[in-house]
């Protein structure tokens, strides 16, 4: 378990001593009273979770948003900016260290160092990893990432996984995370038998940074001040995602539209300031309420289930003290809008979930090896979630692939096929289920399938639909 470090209660000294620049967060701790949090929200403020029960909310500004505060007469006090903190100290570590002392894996890497990182991982193993962009941040900086299967630049009949590093700039473990989960699935590729199979049968997406410009400002918003976590649509309260000059931001445009190109099935984001797996639904009606309730998806049992597949592989976090089995609902821990897991859920059917890896936001470098271990079977268990439930194909009679919904019982929402090849993906905890799946201009067929207790990765059933046209004129 990681220690919170301590919080000076101003930043007066640091400032001094390391020369804050303005382009990084102040961090205000603001009382919550009624509707404060409303208050802040409009006024466009990055803020963390509402503490409900020590009765604050610790805010992100510049300058201009503080003096805003002022004129509101909304109070706050200033408090120490961690991740800030603890940068200088590492510049200051990584100065007196040795070159031959220092590791890989001991410190944070910049977002060019990432870019090359990535394109060593490709050149090293070609035919199994291939660097990609996703375009560029506000400022110019690539969101890079890394596809790693057996034909990593092919759309194959396979699960397609992603996993988001570095979303909140200032919450920096994931982003070492999924560097080093990159090098050791390539490295083991061929030497473990469970990630070879793992590679040969998923086409696995890394995207370290989703906001390079935050990390390299050591600020939890993009270069445009905006909670990226707070930008994406809200399909349940439309009204409440935060957009600047009514835009969504251009990091948060390159995940949508990578997303709705693709068939993703399982995926989780990494953030920071807690230890916990966090699932959807992220909102709730009341808007930003002082006793948050539960807001579960028609598959709330799915999602618990594979928040504990990470918390109980993890070292620590399924004993947390705050939430029980290391796992919460979205909206029951606190409400936000214009999430990034609940739009990926309602938008593409994909399951994802939220993680929170480390209790301070941006710790020491030196600790990096540290939280690896808690990790890493984490991490690697979660992944092998995508090879459950149950999986097929949808054709029409002359086995042609279907653009096709797939549908278990009564839960209305449903997963596609990919339509180049017709197949699917469904993750199913254990019991028996019905599966339609259904194609404009064709009948519908359901099968029943039944999934054990026992299940293990790969060992999905495997259901072919062959759905004969709709009869002109009849149902």
């Amino acid at each position: 378990m990681m220690l919170r470090s301590f919080r000076p209660r101003t930043l007066l000294f640091w400032a001094l001593l390391f020369g804050v620049v303005a382009s990084q967060d102040i961090v205000l701790r603001i009382p919550l009273s009624s509707n404060r949090v409303q208050e802040i929200n409009d006024l466009g403020i990055s803020f963390d979770r509402p503490n409900v029960g020590e009765s604050y909310v610790d805010a992100y500004v510049n300058e201009e948003q503080r003096n805003l505060l002022k004129s509101r007469s909304i109070p706050f006090e200033e408090i120490a900016n961690e991740a800030l903190i603890n940068y200088e100290l590492d510049q200051l570590a990584e100065e007196k260290r040795s070159s031959s002392s220092s590791s890989k894996w001991t410190k944070y890497h910049s977002t060019e160092e990432v870019g090359q990182f990535l394109q060593q991982m490709q050149d090293r193993y070609p035919t199994i990893a291939h660097r990609f962009s996703l375009g560029e941040s506000t400022e110019g900086r690539p969101i890079w990432g890394i596809a790693i299967s057996d034909n990593p630049q092919d759309n194959e009949k396979e699960p397609e996984f992603k996993y988001i590093g570095n979303m909140h700039g200032d919450e920096t473990v994931g982003r070492e995370l999924l560097l080093r989960f990159v090098e050791t699935l390539l490295s083991s590729y061929g030497q473990n038998s469970t990630i070879t199979r793992l590679i040969d049968n998923t086409h696995i997406f890394i995207v370290p940074s989703m906001n390079p410009d935050g990390f390299e400002r050591i600020q939890r918003s993009n270069s445009r001040r905006m909670d990226l976590n707070r930008n994406f649509p809200d399909l349940r309260f439309p009204d409440r995602s935060s957009l600047k000059d009514g835009k969504h931001e251009v990091e948060t445009l390159a995940i949508m539209n990578w997303t709705n190109e693709r068939h993703f099935v399982l995926a989780a984001n990494f953030h920071g300031g807690d230890v916990v797996a966090n699932y959807p639904f992220d909102g709730e009606p009341t808007l930003y309420p002082h006793n948050p309730s539960d807001q579960p998806t028609p598959d709330d049992e799915l999602f618990r289930h594979l928040a504990k597949t990470y918390s109980f592989n993890h070292a620590s976090m399924r004993q947390s003290g705050e939430f029980r089995d290391g796992i919460t609902n979205g909206a029951k821990w606190y409400s936000l809008y214009g999430g990034m897991q609940d739009w990926t859920y309602l938008t593409a059917g994909c399951f994802e979930i939220t993680l929170e890896v480390s209790f301070v936001k941006r710790p020491s470098a030196i600790q990096l090896d540290g939280f690896w271990n808690d990790n890493y079977d984490a991490m690697l268990a979660y992944l092998l979630e995508v090879h459950k439930g149950v999986k097929g194909i949808v054709q029409s009679q002359d086995k042609k692939p279907l653009a096709a919904k797939i549908s278990i019982g009564e839960n209305h929402m449903s997963v596609k096929t990919d339509p180049a090849h017709g197949d699917w993906y469904r993750i199913l905890t254990p019991g028996r289920y019905s599966v339609t799946a259904s194609a404009d201009g064709y009948q519908s067929h359901t099968y029943s399938v039944t999934i054990p207790e026992d299940q293990q990765a790969f060992q999905a059933p495997y259901l072919t639909f062959t759905l004969a046209p709709t009869v002109a004129g009849g149902k």
